[in-house]
């Protein structure tokens, strides 16, 4: 185990793969994620977060203030009344009463409280069980007495823009009644306005004993202008046994523990069954079974197990024992698990992103290049998912929502559809399969059984081939991977320098991939020597690559441009896809260094824009330094790190990956500025244009998860899944002399020595 410096708040214990919390006032909520594939949540150190089902749209089951102060609430709250009338919290929140003792650890899968108040401690464990249960578990350890205990969580009304816009209407379509038979308070709805009203749950809270009392109503669990911190329900000693058939929905129970022997124990379930309205009756009866196996404690120990073990197997499917601790740490718990946290949200739900953007086609392209390396089998289940959202031309939709009967986002992007020959070559190389290249799949705007995996590849090569610009290179339409970069095609005629090199590198897997099963490519080895020539004899602006041609033509990312000169894409994608000299691209790298580097990474571009108020057609509102106009892009930063790698420059690839790593960054920046979690990437940091030079934002669910990951255990430690086989070429750094690596293949577990 490595520690940090004494005066922050958090260790890590390697070997566990946890990281334990001692002071909840974090400057941001830490969060983790618990999950069973289909019920879902994210808890933070303080014990707030939100629950949901399948989609944090539409199946939203508890409430959370992702903008609203106070920050990071509500969430799974739990107080406890001592014998003394103490009102005191195991995660610190909601009750917010001074702790003796304080502890929080996240590690995959499930977070454990640990709270000591007086003569009492408590240790809270929370995680979700494979049978749609939320469990939590409740010990106590202290001198034999009675305390009373309260748990309880706040319903939202599902549909997160109906409660948005109609939910003072929508309040008068919901129950909650006391169901003996299921043990506790049973929430079920008639909301009217849900367009999947036929499948909204019931939930019910219960528990392994008896509740002594408990509150279906928000407001008579909280009392008039009640607060969090003391409900009327804590100050009476009991619940009101509320029901509600209108107003504001919560399930709360309380239970009386009596410590014997110096201990006491509880345990909580909230739980649901879909499809409420379709069957009632059988519906509720299904809650009576599911709560009788959740007061099984050996069925439940079975649970926990399983739920272990699906989280252990993923996580363990890449091991090594580099002697850099930060560094193993990163490759061997929070790299890889970040990296299924993406691969099921996407870039969609977090204590700062409320759920409602769909799966993102290039995101989750991207993000299955890691998942192939722990799970290739769900990585080809979501891929084969995403060609059916492609279409017949070739390119691509650019949000999704397979959860949801929502409208795709339709918008032509020039890289969506050239994401799909990575996700596909990690998965063939990771299962050596090459038959699922055969399966059939549908265009999204096609009929009948569709057309081969490998064709859908094809065609998306295709796609760009024909929609080439006046340089030869890719039009952009509404973008490439840089979002805001369509600003420069508003008339259709730009053209991409990324998504021309992205192409060469596209082209380069399907090209291997047919000939794995003995396709020809000559088609497509003439588009990459096409594409090839295109970029190198119009991109080279001297000492870089530019980025992109407006609509007249002009370059971006040049010299002779006043803002946005160098761009930190062009130069490592022109490594990665190995145009120009091997003297322009160690060139173009060092400009990047030269002229994009900070001491927390490298810039997206530089200088950043100008903007609003201060010209009338910015390019960006973004301001400068932040997010696409010149802040620390970690994403993009990654294949800076995979760029030297590739250059077989060491120094500067490691000094680039530590750069980001999580811990050392806020060692580095300060806690209070940094504000993210020290075990999770961010999607970018403040550059140093602005005056919060140094924040991280938009932690948890981003690209640069998977890329960081793929760099650090494919082009730096080196084991990458090839079609014949591991490939194992390691880029050493000066001073370690040896280490080893463990990586499940194909069934097997391999091992790797320097």
């Amino acid at each position: 185990m490595s520690l940090p410096d004494a005066n922050l708040p958090y260790s890590f214990t390697d070997a566990t793969h946890e990281v334990t919390i001692t002071d909840p006032r974090t400057p941001s909520p830490w969060i983790n994620y618990l999950s069973n594939g289909t019920l879902h949540a994210f808890v933070s150190q303080a014990g707030g977060g939100l629950l949901w089902w399948k989609s944090a749209y539409s199946m939203r089951l508890t409430r959370y203030r992702h903008v609203v102060s106070p920050m990071d609430g509500p969430g799974f709250y739990l107080w406890i009344k001592d014998i003394d009338g103490q009102v005191w919290s195991p995660s610190w929140r909601p009750a917010m009463t001074e702790l003796e003792d304080f502890s929080c650890t996240h590690r995959p899968g499930s977070t454990t409280f640990r709270a000591t108040k007086g003569n009492l401690t408590a240790i809270l464990h929370l995680w979700i069980a494979d049978d749609n249960a939320m469990v939590w578990e409740l010990d106590l350890e202290g001198q034999d007495s009675e305390v009373d205990v309260f748990a309880m969580v706040e319903i939202s009304q599902m549909d997160w823009s109906s409660e948005a816009n109609w939910g003072y209407y929508c309040r008068h379509m919901h129950q909650v009644k006391n169901n003996p038979e299921v043990g506790g308070p049973v929430y079920f709805s008639h909301h009217g306005h849900h367009f999947r009203l036929k499948e909204i749950p019931l939930m019910a809270l219960t528990t392994d004993g008896q509740f002594d009392s408990f509150d279906g109503s928000r407001d008579e669990f909280y009392g008039p202008y009640g607060s969090e911190n003391l409900p009327a329900a804590l100050t009476q000693g009991r619940c009101s046994n509320s029901e509600l058939t209108s107003g504001e929905p919560c399930l709360a129970g309380h239970r009386r523990i009596t410590l014997k022997g110096g201990t006491g124990h509880a345990k909580f379930f909230l739980h649901l069954e879909p499809n409420t309205l379709a069957d009632f009756p059988g519906t509720l009866q299904a809650a009576v079974d599911r709560a009788a196996r959740l007061r099984d404690p050996h069925w439940l120990a079975s649970q926990k197990v399983k739920s272990e073990e699906w989280w252990r197997s993923r996580i363990e499917a890449f091991r090594t024992d580099y002697p850099d601790v930060d560094i193993a740490r990163m490759a061997n718990t929070w790299g890889s698990l970040q990296c299924i946290q993406t691969g099921r949200y996407s870039r969609a739900v977090s204590a700062s992103a409320p759920g409602v953007r769909g799966v993102g086609f290039r995101d989750t392209a991207q993000d299955m290049v890691s998942v192939a390396t722990m799970d290739p089998g769900w990585a080809r289940e979501t891929l084969l998912l995403l060609l059916r959202h492609q279409y017949q031309d070739g390119h691509a939709l650019h949000y999704l929502y397979p959860n949801d009967p929502l409208p795709p986002v339709t918008s032509v992007h020039c890289d969506n559809h050239l994401w799909l020959p990575f996700a596909a070559y990690a998965i063939t190389a990771e299962s050596g399969d090459p038959t699922w290249l055969s399966q059939k799949v549908p265009y999204y705007d096609g009929e009948g059984e569709g057309v081969t995996v490998l064709e859908h590849l094809r065609q998306a090569l295709r796609f760009t081939d024909g929609n080439l610009g006046s340089h030869g290179l890719p039009l952009i339409y509404r973008s490439d991977w840089n979002d805001i970069i369509g600003k420069f095609s508003q008339e259709g005629r730009g053209e991409s320098v990324m998504a021309a090199m992205q192409y060469v590198v596209a082209a380069g897997k399907v090209q291997e991939l047919c000939g794995f099963v003995g396709e020809s490519s000559d088609e497509i080895e003439a588009g990459i020597a096409k594409m090839r020539q295109a970029i190198e004899q119009h991109c080279w602006d001297g000492e870089w690559w530019i980025r992109a041609f407006d609509d007249d033509g002009h370059p971006i990312g040049s010299a002779k441009n006043e803002f946005g000169k160098i761009w930190l894409n062009s130069q490592t994608w022109s490594v990665l896809a190995e145009v120009g000299t091997r003297e322009q691209q160690i060139q173009a790298m060092d400009s990047v260094h030269r002229l994009l580097g900070t001491e927390v990474g490298l810039r997206k571009l530089a200088p950043g824009f100008a903007t609003y108020p201060h010209v009338t057609d910015a390019f960006s509102g973004y301001g400068p330094g932040c997010g696409e106009n010149g802040a620390v892009f970690c994403h993009a930063h990654a294949w800076a790190v995979m760029a030297e790698a590739q250059l077989g420059r060491p120094d500067q690839a490691w000094k680039l990956y530590r750069q980001l790593v999580p811990h050392l960054a806020l060692q580095k920046v300060g806690l209070k500025r940094y504000s993210s979690e020290p075990y999770a990437f961010v999607s970018n940091i403040v550059g140093p244009e602005s005056i919060h030079f140094g924040w991280a934002n938009v932690s948890q669910i981003t690209g640069a998860a998977t890329w960081m990951h793929v760099a650090l255990t494919q082009d730096l430690l080196g084991v990458k899944a090839r079609l014949g086989g591991l490939q194992f070429s390691p880029v050493l750094e000066a001073g370690v002399t040896g280490y080893s690596v463990e990586r499940v293949f194909r069934g097997e577990k391999h091992r790797f020595t320097v």
